[in-house]
């Protein structure tokens, strides 16, 4: 072997090493993303942490776990550590040009601003990302940024530009297909219109949100609309339309172990009981139950809020801003509100 082929054969040598540490990099922050977007934030940090650690010379790499970092910060309440871990990131991420990494990074900053309160700094931050989005025609971060100024000027109470901007995110996703993007968007704005009071607005983006939760077959979504329309219901003393929301929504988190949602479902009906009384709930509980396909129906037990015993008050439907009786931890408007 002559010297320019020892030369090339040690320089192809040197590059396995790093070529496998970057696999094995993104393959920790895979894992690591997949883990937190299933709640198991302990675990999903550990990965993020691992790959952190063995991120020197690849900068890509540590950018992305100093981002899932933040996001199990993010979604623990730790906003002011999310927000460091947030930073961290984007400084590299801006040093190497990673313009979806900076759009995604600005993204999240600006929610955290918003989450605080501070709106008008939120809007310039997701301006920044959005100009990152389109510098590289990523159009559903694009339509992701719309979205979330449009809930702000929603918060801010200008209505106009609020209908304006969320109108723009939704012929973006129409654009792309995302289906499931154009069921939260429409979900969001029916929550808006449900705290202003304007409880018919509210009722018709609900009711579109679901149709296209049904036809995605995204069961999780569906369940999180039919109880937004059961506490629509409730909040209008319409009780016998109510109920078969709440079942339905109930056997379908109870199909996919949705248990912490599943209690927060079963704590209306427990409410509504105290209303109506057993005997009317029976009524309508075993109505709903006869009628329901035979897979969901082995997923509900009516007789578990038929007991003749004494309830317990169940909770109050929470506001937008306190927190999620599922017990995630953050609003109730960024969480069960806002599927």
């Amino acid at each position: 072997m002559d010297n320019e082929q020892t030369r090339n054969a040690e320089e192809s040598f040197n590059l396995i090493p790093a070529t496998d540490e970057k696999i094995t990099l993104e393959e920790l922050n895979r894992n690591g993303e997949a883990l937190w977007r299933q709640g198991d934030y302990q675990e999903a940090l550990t990965y993020f942490e691992q790959a952190y650690q063995r991120s020197e010379g690849f900068n890509k790499e540590k950018a992305d776990a100093l981002h899932g970092i933040g996001l199990v910060y993010d979604s623990r309440g730790d906003l002011e550590e999310a927000a460091k871990k947030y930073q961290e990131g984007l400084l590299i991420r801006q040093e190497i040009g990673d313009k979806k990494g900076i759009a995604m990074s600005l993204h999240d900053l600006a929610t955290i601003s918003k989450e605080i309160g501070k709106l008008d700094k939120a809007l310039e931050i997701f301006n920044l990302s959005l100009e990152a989005s389109q510098e590289i025609n990523d159009k559903e971060s694009i339509a992701r940024v719309l979205g979330q100024m449009s809930a702000i000027f929603f918060d801010k109470g200008n209505l106009s530009d609020a209908l304006k901007t969320h109108q723009e995110s939704v012929a973006i996703r129409q654009e792309i297909g995302d289906k499931e993007g154009i069921a939260t968007a429409l979900n969001n704005v029916g929550a808006f219109f449900n705290e202003k009071g304007n409880l018919t607005e509210a009722l018709k983006h609900y009711q579109e949100s679901l149709k296209i939760r049904q036809e995605i077959d995204d069961k999780e979504g569906v369940a999180s609309c039919l109880r937004n329309i059961g506490i629509l219901h409730t909040n209008q003393k319409n009780y016998a339309l109510a109920i078969p929301c709440f079942a339905e929504a109930l056997a379908l988190q109870n199909q996919i172990s949705l248990s912490l949602e599943a209690k927060h479902t079963e704590s209306y009906i427990l409410t509504i009981r105290q209303i109506i009384g057993l005997k009317k709930l029976k009524i309508l509980l075993k109505k709903f139950h006869a009628e329901l396909s035979e897979v969901l129906k082995s997923h509900l037990d009516i007789d578990i809020f038929l007991q003749d015993t004494t309830v317990q008050k169940a909770t109050a439907t929470p506001k937008p801003n306190e927190p999620c009786p599922c017990g995630s931890g953050k609003k109730y408007k960024k969480c069960c509100g806002n599927r």
